[in-house]
């Protein structure tokens, strides 16, 4: 603590540490006016510790008091955090918690009424992995700068009840939300006009103003995320090796108004989703293509919650009902599964195959992939449109409006290619898969009524 008053002499005014871990990253000083009477007046320092929340009464400065350190499970690396206009609460960011723990940002939201005895008492979670860094509070809203998410703005006048409301954002770093050291490092929004500046790591600085009134939260597309019902669900992907602890985020290779394609690392078709919108009911419907653990997470951005829907070796999809009141995240199931195979990175001799409207070629034009449908409902059918996703995947579409149906690829593996498919529909369909140099043909039959997708381990 320094003396200021006689500048430029600065004088030595006292020093405080928590040994034997002393160490303190940010802190936050106030003339305290908050709902502990026992300390009204006073100036208390709340610090961000490393592994705690460390309240210090500094009134006497040859004398600082520790009324409290107070930690929680999972932290990671206690960085900073901000008072409430009241002082009654403080937010808080944990900077390490997202690459440590593979967890969304968070936001943690203390009581801080009893000095002596601070409770975190809720978590409020971002729909992105981004890591965050600072935050300020001005007039009922938090200012926070999370790295490559960029700022964002949220409504801190329902904290009492463990809630917090997006009402504005700008991203800085708009082609990843990945957790890592880039983007929005730091905000002002102190200045008297309402504007905000934002400092960018490798960006620059940026000057902002504000959308007068609130700001409807809203999906933002991006490379590792989907957006669906005008962009009220935010669907993303997160994926595990059971094989070596090797987690990551989903890549979208391809999208469209109601469905979407993930790679989990492969560059190819791995997870496929659809959200359907039937009467009050909105279901998401996802076929996977892979043996890797995996999870979809849905977000609604309106009400800030996520529900997870979990797949990986021995299952194949399914479909799921979206409800406005999401479930909390769950947690991995442990599997000892290997993972479904590899792609190499040599494919051996190009085939023949010419792709068309209806036709895939797959492996190096080896192999040609075509599908006809039935809709057991209505009586009708078709052979499928085609798109290629990778030179190892690609799609089907029974209509046009449907985007993705049926999805496929072919993984090379153990000297053999096998051939994976995910389904998104509950049609009877017909997959023939032709291998061009030795004229083999593979044909796979999908009943009415069945909705799965599967794999041909003997393949070719």
């Amino acid at each position: 603590m320094f003396d200021l008053r006689n500048l430029p002499n600065l004088q030595n005014a006292g020093c405080w540490s928590d040994s034997p871990r002393s160490y303190i990253h940010d802190t936050q000083c106030v003339i305290y006016r908050g709902p502990d009477q026992r300390f009204s007046g006073h100036e208390i320092c709340f610090a961000s510790a490393e592994d705690a929340l460390l309240i210090v009464d500094v009134t006497d400065k040859s004398s600082p008091q520790k009324l409290s350190r107070t930690s929680y499970a999972g932290f990671g690396y206690v960085h900073q955090g901000w008072l409430t206009e009241d002082h009654h609460y403080m937010v808080m960011d944990d900077e390490a918690d997202e690459f440590t723990h593979g967890i969304n940002t968070r936001t943690y939201l203390w009581n801080v009424s009893d000095l002596t005895a601070p409770k975190m008492f809720s978590i409020y979670e971002h729909p992105t992995r981004a890591t965050d860094h600072n935050q300020y509070i001005r007039d009922q809203l938090v200012y926070q700068s999370n790295y490559r998410a960029g700022l964002h703005i949220l409504d801190v006048s329902r904290i009492a009840a463990g809630e917090l409301r997006e009402v504005g954002f700008f991203d800085i770093v708009p082609e990843t939300d990945q957790s890592g050291f880039d983007g929005a490092w730091g905000n002002y929004p102190f200045f008297p006009s309402g504007t905000v500046v934002v400092s960018g790591i490798n960006q620059g600085l940026y000057v902002l103003k504000p959308t007068q009134g609130p700001i409807a939260a809203l999906c933002k597309p991006g490379p590792q995320r989907l957006c669906f019902q005008g962009s009220r669900f935010l669907v993303d992907v997160g994926w595990r090796n059971p094989a070596t602890g090797e987690t990551g985020m989903g890549t979208v290779l391809r999208r469209g108004s109601n469905f979407g394609v993930f790679s989990l690392g492969s560059g190819n078709a791995d997870v496929l989703v659809r959200i359907n919108k039937s009467g009050p009911a909105i279901d998401l419907l996802y076929g996977q293509l892979t043996g890797l653990q995996f999870w979809i997470g849905v977000t609604d951005v309106k009400k800030r919650s996520t529900k997870r829907f979990y797949g990986g070796p021995g299952t194949c999809g399914g479909v799921q009902t979206i409800s406005t009141s999401l479930a909390a995240a769950e947690s991995w199931t442990p599997d000892a599964s290997p993972q479904l195979g590899s792609i190499a990175d040599a494919h051996g001799d190009r085939g023949t195959c010419k792709a068309g409207a209806t036709t895939l070629c797959l492996h190096d034009h080896r192999f040609k992939a075509e599908l006809t449908w039935r809709d057991p409902f209505r009586g009708v059918s078709g052979k499928a449109r085609a798109t290629r996703i990778s030179d190892d995947s690609g799609s089907f579409a029974f209509k046009n409006a449907n985007g993705l149906d049926v999805a496929v690829k072919a993984l090379e593996s153990d000297e053999r290619i096998r051939i994976v498919w995910g389904s998104l529909t509950a049609f009877g369909y017909t997959l023939q898969v032709t291998d061009t140099l030795s004229g083999a043909v593979k044909t796979y039959v999908n009943p009415a009524g069945v909705f799965c997708g599967g794999v041909d381990e003997d393949g070719f």
